[in-house]
């Protein structure tokens, strides 16, 4: 009996102790289960606020990638624009080089043909030169007159000399400024039989090309036959022609007569209008200068 009794308290002191130690192992776990609770709360708001400042960080992200995403399409925008403009404006530059090419090519062609005017005015103006000297012999000759075919001591005649030299000059305008082959067309004057006429027309010819005067010959007179006549009809003629060749409006000389010869300068239009020019200075019994119907040139026959 004793020793169940014994038994049994050593049973209870056993359950006893294995009851506190239960107990403190439960404060201990209770203990370290609150501990892990505070340590798990602590984490989860060290996390929450990670989660928060990386959601703030991915906003602005996000934010700044908008941003430039837009100024990345303002940006493309301002290159096609700038493109484009480019784009013309080296359209415009190679224009500019085009026309500044043909602006060149054509001042090439109009000094070229300044420098053939240059040479044919040289031409003319050792023509006039030589002419007026060959004239103020012809004057200064006592056995000259006009319409006659004196000789001088050796032969040869002054006013014939002067035509000559008048057919010559005629002949190189019309190589110079009218032919179309100067070098294997034939010289027209050597088929003519109105010389005078020829050079008349010649004359208004040239002035077409070298100067833009648009003048025409209206020739109803019968040829010339006396040399020093010739030389004076050719004369004045010249005169108006270059007379007219300073006018705008295209025009007609009309040339009449037989014994007398009127050279009378009127507008090619429909109306046949009279052009008012002034006059050249012809001091001479044989050449009457009308204007009061405009620039009429009378050539009388002796």
């Amino acid at each position: 009996m004793l020793y169940a009794v014994i038994v049994l308290a050593a049973l209870a002191l056993g359950l006893a102790a294995l009851l506190l130690r239960s107990q403190s192992q439960s404060k201990s776990l209770s203990a370290n289960l609150n501990q892990a609770r505070q340590e798990a709360a602590t984490t989860r708001d060290r996390l929450e606020g990670q989660i928060s400042e990386q959601q703030t960080a991915i906003e602005t992200l996000q934010a700044a990638a908008e941003d430039n995403t837009a100024k990345i399409d303002e940006l493309t925008a301002a290159n096609e624009e700038t493109t484009t403009k480019l784009t013309g404006a080296i359209e415009t530059a190679d224009a500019a080089t085009a026309e500044a090419a043909a602006k060149d090519e054509e001042l090439q062609e109009v000094t070229a043909k300044l420098d053939e005017l240059t040479a044919q005015n040289n031409a003319l103006v050792d023509d006039r030169d030589s002419l007026k000297n060959e004239i103020e012999s012809a004057r200064s000759a006592p056995s000259i007159v006009l319409g006659d075919e004196h000789k001088n001591g050796n032969g040869s005649s002054p006013i014939g000399t002067l035509w000559d030299l008048e057919m010559a000059r005629s002949e190189r305008t019309w190589r110079h400024s009218v032919a179309i082959n100067p070098e294997n067309d034939p010289n027209p004057f050597d088929e003519t039989d109105d010389p005078v006429r020829l050079a008349v027309e010649i004359e208004a010819a040239a002035l077409k090309e070298t100067v833009g005067a648009f003048i025409t010959v209206d020739w109803q007179a019968e040829p010339v036959i006396d040399t020093a006549r010739r030389q004076l009809v050719l004369r004045v003629a010249q005169e108006m022609l270059a007379a007219a060749s300073r006018e705008p409006a295209p025009s007609t000389l009309v040339v009449r007569g037989d014994g007398e010869l009127t050279l009378e300068l009127t507008q090619t239009d429909e109306d046949d209008q009279i052009i008012n020019l002034i006059p050249p200075s012809i001091d001479s019994d044989l050449v009457d200068v009308q204007t009061a119907q405009g620039l009429r040139i009378t050539v009388r026959a002796s």
